[in-house]
């Protein structure tokens, strides 16, 4: 049985009638006799009795359960409730006042081990944490979608090429893809790798890669990419399409390679524009086409171009796999059709289990944090350095700033302010407590002095969510 539980009361008799008729008024449960009464847990009904006490009891289930706690006047369960289940099973749960599942879950097995995550108006998410009965860290474990990702992964299959372009996609079953990236490229919230798998064919593979906090219950555990990488994927398939889907995207780059490129080593601070059109406007696509540089460089000679990949009208002649390779070109190939898949997680070919790391922010530096970013999201860490960029939107009291960290890192930092707190200026020194949350991405453009062609790249940053500065 699923145990992520929304729950609605629903009263089927004049009993049920009258209790909810008191349950309105104010008057407690208790001051009425027993009521049938059916509960959602997540996505199954279960049918059972409100005894006069305010417990809930299922029976109509593999394994019956008695839910004890308090309700609200419209009939939910609210505050702290305990879900005692015959096969010796126990939850601990907190509910909101709309009824639904909010904060820390803690789940004991009848031998005493359990497991703790936190939910979302019902919906698991994040880091899972597994304990021995005698409260020792046994393990790590992350959702996606409410499903933890090792049986995502544990069901996981190679996928055949031919068959994606006559199959329908498969939203239940992920596949496993292993190939090399080849180009990475965003919009405001998504990034799209252009895989190249070991056996030479085109994939695209999708995920939010922003905040950490915005789509949570989404949010592939990916690492931050570089082009070149040997990578594994897990994804869901979602149908076939041409390039030129992404002919609107930009590409990305992390900020330590940014700062290292011509443009960005002889202005560092150039990013303030971007980061005021991020912060006070969101950026809208142009719909221009990708850049040159947008394209992955690798090695020249491949007989295997994007060209060769298949697509509905010549999937029954696949070609050869690639014995040698020619550099990936976007715009020489926006017309080809290739499998497009969501991610839902992703690793470091021969890395495998990244996602079951018990990572600790006082063991990262710098590199790992930018590196990782839904890993150590929500992490509480405390940064001294430089402030050099600051954006403020009085209408929103938020403050953007850029750190130049001593650590020698940078980050982007959004403080939310009392009109009464002071702000620090460019140049000053502080401190800030924050938690870290997830990428920033600031749009930034560079024209070419030779030709005038304007050449946008998405810088992306740690991101933090600023508690506390001081000075």
């Amino acid at each position: 049985m699923n145990h992520m539980h929304i729950f609605k009361y629903f009263c089927k008799n004049a009993a049920g009638g009258a209790l909810l008729a008191g349950l309105l008024l104010g008057f407690p449960a208790s001051a009425f006799a027993e009521a049938e009464a059916s509960i959602l847990l997540f996505a199954d009904t279960c049918q059972g009795v409100l005894t006069d006490d305010g417990t809930f009891v299922c029976s109509q289930t593999l394994d019956p359960f008695n839910m004890t706690g308090t309700w609200t006047e419209g009939g939910y369960p609210k505050g702290d409730v305990v879900f005692e289940f015959e096969s010796g099973k126990r939850i601990e749960a907190s509910y909101s006042k709309k009824g639904l599942i909010q904060g820390k879950v803690t789940e004991y097995q009848a031998d005493g081990t359990y497991v703790s995550y936190y939910c979302d108006q019902g919906y698991p998410y994040g880091k899972i944490t597994m304990y021995a009965s005698d409260g020792s860290v046994t393990g790590y474990d992350r959702f996606y979608q409410t499903r933890k990702l090792s049986d995502l992964i544990q069901v996981s299959t190679e996928p055949v090429y031919q068959e994606l372009f006559t199959g329908p996609a498969n939203m239940l079953t992920p596949a496993k893809i292993t190939g090399r990236v080849e180009a990475l490229l965003d919009t405001r919230d998504q990034q799209s790798i252009v895989l190249k798998s070991d056996d030479g064919y085109y994939y695209v593979l999708s995920y939010y890669n922003l905040d950490s906090g915005t789509y949570k219950i989404n949010q592939a555990i990916c690492p931050n990419f570089r082009k070149g990488d040997r990578i594994v994927a897990y994804g869901f398939f979602q149908g076939c399409a041409p390039l030129s889907d992404l002919a609107g995207y930009y590409e990305s780059s992390l900020v330590d390679d940014w700062e290292k490129t011509e443009g960005g080593s002889q202005d560092k601070d150039a990013v303030i524009s971007s980061l005021e059109e991020v912060v006070l406007a969101e950026p809208e696509d142009t719909g221009e086409q990708v850049p040159e540089e947008a394209a992955a460089e690798v090695e020249e000679g491949d007989d295997t171009t994007p060209e060769t990949v298949q697509n509905a009208e010549n999937a029954e002649n696949t070609g050869e796999t690639a014995s040698t390779e020619k550099a990936f070109r976007m715009e020489e190939s926006l017309t080809v059709t290739v499998p497009y898949f969501t991610l839902c997680c992703a690793e470091y070919a021969g890395e495998q289990g990244t996602f079951t790391r018990g990572v600790s922010i006082d063991d990262a530096d710098y590199k790992d944090i930018l590196s990782n970013p839904y890993l150590y999201g929500g992490s509480s860490l405390t940064v001294q350095g430089e402030v050099t960029q600051a954006v403020l939107d009085y209408q929103k009291t938020e403050l953007i700033i850029r750190i130049a960290a001593e650590d020698g890192g940078t980050y982007i930092g959004r403080y939310s302010f009392e009109t009464s707190n002071p702000l620090p200026a460019i140049g000053d020194q502080i401190t800030v407590d924050a938690k870290c949350a997830g990428n920033y991405k600031a749009l930034h453009a560079e024209q070419s002095e030779e030709t005038g062609a304007v050449t946008s790249t998405y810088v992306i940053y740690p991101y933090l969510k600023i508690s506390k500065i001081q000075f």
